[in-house]
Formats: C-alpha cells, structure tokens, sequence
C-alpha cells in the first residue's frame, strides 16, 4: 500500500480551498472479475465510481489516480481514462512506473444533492503479451482530489486476462474541406475518412470530437455526421460542450475489414472571424465500436 503525503498533509494543516461543510460520498463498482479480453479491445470498462455530492454545495473533480496491478505489465495498457454516460471526461494517459494513472478533469462537478458516475475504461496494446493478468482500483480516498471531504468505501477491484486473439483497428485519415468555413448554416467543419485493417468487421454506435481550435459551446451549433451524399447518419448535438462533440450514430455505422468510408461534420457555425475550428479524433477510443464476428 502506498503512502499518501495528502493524508498526513490534511491532519497538518486542514485545507482552506475545501468547500465550506461540503462531502462527497463514494463507493466502487468493479465491472469485471476474471474474464479473458482480446488484445486491442479498446474503452474496456474496468471500474465504476458513484459519487454523491452533500447538499452543502457542489463540488468539483481535480483528479482521481487509478491503480494498475497483476502480473501483466503496465505497457499492455496503452491508455486510461474516465467516460461519463459514454462521453470522455478526462485526459488520456498511461500508466506511469509506479503502476500508478492520474486523470485530471477541466470541469467535471457533481451539483449539490446530486449523484455522478464515473466509468474508467481502457485501450488495450494489440501488441500485449496474451495470458497476462491485469487489475485496477483505487485504493486510497485522498486520491480522488476534489474540493471537498471525501467519504466512503473502495473496496473491490476489477481483474482481467488477456487472450491469445487479437482484434483489428480503425483508422483516421483527415481530409480537406471542400471549402473555408465560413459564418452561417450548415456548414462542412470536418472530414475524416475511417479505415478498417484487414482483420475484423466493425460496429461503429458513435465518435467523439476535440476541436483543437478556439471555439468552444454555442459558437458551434446543430452539429451531425453526414455521409458523401450528404444523408444525416447521426442524432444532432445542439452545441459543442466546452471543446468537445459526441456524436452519436442514429443506426450503428458498419465498417467491413479492408473496407473505408468518408464522414463529414456538418454545424451551425456562429462564431466570429477570430474563433477557430480543428476537429479532431483525440483517442482512437473516442470511436465507440464493437467487433463483429461470424454471422
């Protein structure tokens, strides 16, 4: 078990940033005991964290740190990260030497007298030694930092193996706009073109976009994925929310090995001249796809 320096440093010296009278009680759900992964699975959930807010005032995730343990060692994971109602909330990150991830979040918070859930998945290495044993908890309150007194039981970890097999990936290749993006209705903000290896057939239920760029919320409006022929294949977001996008596809998207299609991001854009737009694929996880094999 580790030590915690926050621990000791909270008994020292009680900390003036914490929310008058505020408390967040937690509790771990582990999402999977014993099973066999395939090797490149991606967003694999591994722990669910319920957290609820007193009725004092909201309160505000910095970060949680996550535990990595078993005989598998930490490069078989290539990343970690915290999905709330399938959306990524957090960054992305590896699992540093210590067997230790922290995931820092810009604005996630729990309003007051309210319950979050917090579902941390991970992306697994298609290179990953098969039969390795890999586990995940958090193991300490102090590592959920937050503006608030902590409570609660995180007892349970999640434990997996991985198999011998390994499933196919998907591509993204970024194309050019057929013209500038300019202020006004339904405007073309992206291409991408998603390409299947030769391994296996996908599912494609939704994609997840980061605009690099400086627009954020209601300067992009009314936003959905639309095929070559311009045929609305997914339900419509009403702005971006902070930087991101989840689109999500209003009839799973297929995707046949060897095979690729070209997707648009069609918006409202109401920002002005100075705002700027970059749509980006962050994580190859933020493409929420399924294997399909056999028939």
């Amino acid at each position: 078990m580790r030590l915690s320096f926050f621990l000791i440093f909270a008994l020292l010296m009680p900390s003036s940033s914490l929310a008058a009278g505020a408390r967040l009680e937690v509790y771990i759900e582990p999402l999977i005991a014993s099973i066999t992964i395939a090797r490149g699975a991606q967003r694999v959930p591994v722990l669910n964290l319920n957290m609820k807010a007193s009725c004092d005032s909201a309160v505000s995730v910095e970060s949680i740190t996550v535990v990595h343990a078993g005989k598998g060692p930490e490069s078989d994971i290539l990343r970690i990260y915290a999905l709330e109602n399938g959306k990524r909330v957090s960054n992305t990150t590896t699992i540093d030497s210590d067997q230790t991830a922290t995931l820092r979040f810009r604005s996630f918070s729990i309003p007051a007298c309210k319950t979050k859930s917090l579902t941390f998945a991970v992306d697994i290495s298609p290179d990953a030694a098969g039969l390795t044993q890999h586990q995940f908890m958090i193991e300490l309150l102090t590592d959920i930092m937050t503006d608030a007194e902590v409570l609660g039981e995180l007892d349970g970890l999640s434990s997996f193996t991985l198999a011998p097999n390994s499933f196919g990936t998907i591509n993204v290749e970024y194309l050019d706009l057929p013209r500038i993006v300019r202020y006004g209705n339904a405007r073309i903000i992206s291409r991408i073109r998603l390409v299947a290896d030769r391994r296996d057939d996908h599912t494609i239920s939704a994609i997840t976009f980061i605009n690099e760029g400086s627009a954020r919320d209601r300067d992009l409006q009314n936003l959905a994925l639309v095929s070559s022929r311009g045929e609305v294949l997914s339900m419509i977001a009403p702005q971006l929310s902070g930087e991101s996008v989840r689109l999500v596809f209003r009839n799973p998207l297929r995707l046949s090995k060897n095979d690729d299609v070209v997707l648009s991001v069609r918006a409202n854009v109401m920002a002005s001249r100075r705002k700027t737009i970059q749509l980006l694929v962050e994580t190859p996880g933020d493409i929420e796809s399924a294997v399909r094999r056999g028939r």
